[in-house]
């Protein structure tokens, strides 16, 4: 099996993870990095979902998610993350382009750490204007795991993410 053909399946199952009613639509689409894509709820509403492999892991991902006109990110793991007493943990953020950022993250499920909206409202541009992104956090016995993913090309994966959650932002 291809590099490829591995990828996209992993990134599937990112994504139906995250969203498990994702896993009805089409096989995620492919942007430099990223796997993309989007579905329609009941209420007409649109969600769009994009993903990016960790260079050091391809078990873990960087996901962003726009539903209901809120964008929230996540790591997500295939499995899941080590184990932790702590529902909260911090991470590190670092780019080329901007000062080192620490945000607060919730342990949602055994494979999911997601950053609350308003605040990956304001760290945005973190993904959408460098080349990668280094997340460092700290387990709960003090070793370090370090991320880094590749954020371009990035114009179709996170064109429905800003549209339809960001535009008035930026």
């Amino acid at each position: 099996m291809t590099k490829t053909r591995r990828l996209a399946l992993a990134s599937a199952a990112v994504i139906a993870s995250a969203c498990p009613a994702v896993a009805a639509s089409p096989e995620p689409r492919r942007d430099g990095p990223w796997a993309f894509t989007e579905r329609t709820e009941e209420d007409s509403s649109r969600e769009q979902m994009a993903a990016t492999p960790a260079a050091e892991d391809n078990d873990v991902w960087l996901v962003l998610v726009c539903a209901r006109a809120e964008v929230t990110a996540s790591l997500m793991h295939n499995t899941q993350f080590p184990p932790s007493a702590a529902a909260q943990r911090t991470l590190t953020l670092r780019s080329a382009n901007f000062p080192v950022v620490t945000v607060g993250a919730r342990l949602i499920q055994r494979n999911q750490l997601s950053i609350d909206s308003e605040t990956t409202r304001h760290i945005f541009p973190l993904v959408s204007e460098s080349d990668s992104l280094v997340v460092s956090m700290n387990d709960p016995g003090g070793a370090a795991h370090s991320y880094t993913f590749s954020l371009q090309p990035h114009g179709i994966a996170l064109a429905g993410i800003v549209q339809n959650c960001l535009d008035e932002d930026l």
